[in-house]
């Protein structure tokens, strides 16, 4: 029988081989070494990824579980080779075919894949660093390439109609991307996930052998993302439109009076940026950034024992920017609020 060691013992483990390995640590450089490199850090070197993966404190909390997984297929590296995704998998290359052959007669795949492959190290640099390991360079522009061959397609759907009408019965059976198949709710959900994203600089590629000009590019996505906007309509006096009006003042940004537009010359990184975009509106001119940025002070209904707790100070300004009549108050109620 194994006497389990006093508390006190395993604290003095734990504590010595945190010193072990704290010692270990700093012997690869000397003293004078490690003061040089935090003179010279630069935060900006530090690159961020531009196509995210949702932090773990939000996946933890059990009512967000199916909130950021794709339900029908992958797009990118953070949830391919999903085992419920695999029929959407195969779907992907009779997309690209199709894709292919709309492009015209003097365009062939492998030209496609080809300039696909050009953008792939530009690509894989988007997406947090260590999650495209296990993908070489092959695998990973094959798995860009489908993948923007799909998204384009079903953008193509969405705007001409171009599906099948569903009147025949073994190709209603074979592609889920019909007119009226509940697929397309599913799949336009999934796209506009923030780890189900795709550089925009890889579907513009594909878009240049589809369209003949940058106006029509910009016409599909623009499109793609209204019928992602009409979903959910904002009306003026609802606590949704209150929130969108709170979240811009509190970021400094328009309150969209004059009306949004897609410029693809900017560099937008991905799909869901663009809808983010123009949710809330264009940033302001830089020039009148700090007429734009105003700061207000509240009184302290902050906590007594850390100064920079502000919890208590953001929920009232919320509820105050929620509420301004009893009609505000008989709606939240309603809503269990």
């Amino acid at each position: 029988m194994t006497t389990p060691a006093p508390k006190g013992d395993d604290q003095n483990a734990e504590i010595t081989q945190i010193c072990i390995k704290s010692q270990e640590s700093s012997s690869y450089i000397t003293k004078d070494e490690w003061l040089i490199s935090i003179e010279k850090y630069d935060e900006n070197t530090t690159k961020k990824p531009k196509i995210q993966k949702v932090p773990s404190m939000l996946r933890e909390l059990n009512s967000n579980t199916n909130s950021y997984d794709p339900l029908v297929v992958s797009i990118g590296p953070y949830h391919h080779g999903t085992q419920k995704l695999e029929a959407f998998e195969k779907l992907k290359i009779s997309i690209a075919q199709k894709f292919c052959l709309a492009c015209g007669n003097k365009i062939s795949i492998k030209d496609l894949y080809e300039e696909v492959a050009k953008v792939g190290k530009s690509a894989r640099e988007c997406y947090e660093e260590g999650s495209t390991k296990c993908f070489d360079d092959e695998v990973f522009n094959r798995m860009m390439f489908l993948d923007a061959c799909f998204v384009l397609h079903f953008m193509f759907i969405l705007q001409e109609g171009n599906v099948s009408n569903g009147t025949d019965k073994e190709q209603k059976e074979v592609d889920p991307l019909q007119d009226g198949s509940c697929y397309l709710a599913f799949v336009q959900r999934d796209l506009f996930l923030l780890e189900n994203q795709i550089p925009l600089l890889v579907l513009n590629v594909l878009m240049k052998f589809r369209f003949q000009s940058e106006s029509q590019e910009t016409e599909l996505i623009q499109n793609f993302l209204d019928r992602k906007a009409t979903i959910m309509p904002l009306q003026e006096n609802t606590c949704t439109n209150v929130v969108k009006k709170f979240v811009q003042k509190m970021m400094g940004l328009s309150d969209q009076k004059t009306k949004w537009k897609l410029d693809l010359n900017t560099s937008p990184p991905h799909l869901l940026h663009l809808a983010r975009e123009q949710l809330i509106g264009p940033p302001p001119e830089e020039t009148n950034m700090k007429k734009s940025v105003q700061w207000h002070s509240y009184p302290c209904e902050i906590s007594a024992h850390d100064p920079s707790e502000l919890r208590i100070a953001l929920y009232i300004c919320l509820m105050d920017s929620l509420v301004d009549n009893v009609e505000d108050v008989k709606q939240l109620l309603e809503k269990g609020i």
